[in-house]
């Protein structure tokens, strides 16, 4: 699902699917952004990838008057003031009421929040943040300065009710004295560059830190002293689900990519390091000018390359703003040969080793683009004429 507004095949074996087959009850709130039906058209249910209990919309960033469709009931309707503390509500609500029984539970929480358009939170949390009081990284250009931190205070005011949300859940999942058998896990999917390296203030898809580097927070039952530790070693999406399922003591199916890190999880290890890929497959919106690249980051290390030849080497710990790209640094060859071979090796591993142009993937999957949005057109859907794409294979 290299692209927005991608429809996922009913046919994959998604996450809630499996945990029902081991019992669990499913529920799932907010934003979904997996089904290439419009953004504001009904997740139909045999769509929702095993997911039962549904309160949730493809996509809007309307936090103020955020559509949803409830369970089997086709009409849209709408949460309650920001939307944010709404879905947690509501989260918080259906927890109580699983409670009751006797199925254990799988609840997905989309909360949406950060994200642009930063300027609709609420301004008691804007006021939290001064534009004067705010402080840019030093890799922000002195040309992006005011955008970003026009943006900055809305993005922190949107963490901050983030933040207030989540802790309600959490506290509901206290009061509900189910904390010490519950997995919790918070995460987010992309994170946005604020100007940083002169890209615009809600940039993303860029493999720079300010982008692809998000919070990953995990509790789990027995936590013990483990409590607090920190894994250097980077998790990225794939990873997250037979982590998951190994912390349940649920088989993992073979189809399901990523590695099981629970064991890390349990027994934490600073020093362990891994490589994540990051992938550009094809640049979309208004990132399309950028081109696509391959890349890794271990603990320390990121490493990029394009089409055309490797972009970037950073050393994140001695220069964590990513302001010194070792690329060219002849006293860094050896580095660069060590990662470019972890990198192809993460590539083989997913056949794609000698990586190619957008195109070509557009064309194997059997995709289009519009001109108007440089994207899949979910505008269309709003017109009446919108087309369902679905990631097929047209050939090898």
């Amino acid at each position: 699902m290299f692209l927005n507004d991608l429809h996922l095949p009913e046919e994959e074996i998604c996450m809630a699917e499996i945990f029902k087959t081991a019992g669990y009850d499913t529920g799932y709130l907010g934003k979904w952004h997996l089904d290439g039906h419009g953004r504001l058209n009904n997740v139909a249910p045999e769509r929702r990838q095993g997911f039962d209990y549904w309160k949730a919309l493809e996509c809007s960033h309307n936090y103020t008057k955020m559509p949803y469709y409830e369970n089997l009931d086709a009409q849209m309707k709408y949460w309650d003031g920001f939307s944010p503390f709404a879905i947690a509500d509501e989260a918080n609500n259906y927890m109580a009421e699983q409670t009751k029984k006797d199925n254990p539970l799988l609840l997905f929480v989309s909360i949406a929040t950060p994200h642009f358009p930063h300027n609709n939170a609420p301004q008691k949390y804007k006021d939290l943040y001064p534009k004067p009081e705010l402080t840019l990284a030093p890799n922000v250009p002195e040309e992006w300065k005011n955008a970003a931190l026009k943006e900055l205070q809305g993005y922190y005011a949107q963490c901050t009710v983030s933040d207030e949300a989540i802790g309600s859940i959490l506290n509901k999942i206290k009061e509900l004295d189910i904390w010490e058998n519950t997995i919790i896990v918070f995460s987010a999917d992309h994170g946005e560059m604020m100007g940083s390296h002169g890209a615009r203030p809600f940039a993303k898809q860029l493999a720079w830190d300010e982008s692809i580097k998000v919070p990953f927070l995990v509790s789990y039952p027995s936590i013990g002293k483990n409590r607090g530790a920190i894994i250097n070693a980077p998790i990225n999406t794939p990873d997250i689900l037979p982590s998951l399922l190994g912390l349940s003591e649920i088989d993992i199916p073979s189809t399901i990519e990523g590695q099981n890190l629970s064991s890390l999880i349990k027994s934490p290890n600073p020093e362990i390091d891994r490589t994540a890929l990051v992938m550009s497959v094809c640049p979309i919106a208004d990132e399309y000018i950028y081109q696509e690249y391959r890349a890794i980051r271990t603990k320390q290390y990121t490493y990029a390359r394009t089409l055309d030849n490797a972009t970037m080497l950073f050393d994140n710990i001695q220069d964590p703003y990513q302001m010194n790209n070792l690329i060219n640094n002849d006293n860094f060859q050896n580095l660069h040969i060590e990662l470019d071979a972890k990198l192809k090796k993460n590539l083989q591993e997913i056949g794609d080793e000698t990586f190619k142009h957008r195109d070509y993937y557009l064309k194997k999957w059997n995709l289009k683009l519009s001109d108007r949005n440089h994207a899949i057109d979910y505008f269309g859907f709003e017109e009446g004429k919108g087309v369902v794409q679905t990631p097929r294979l047209t050939h090898n």
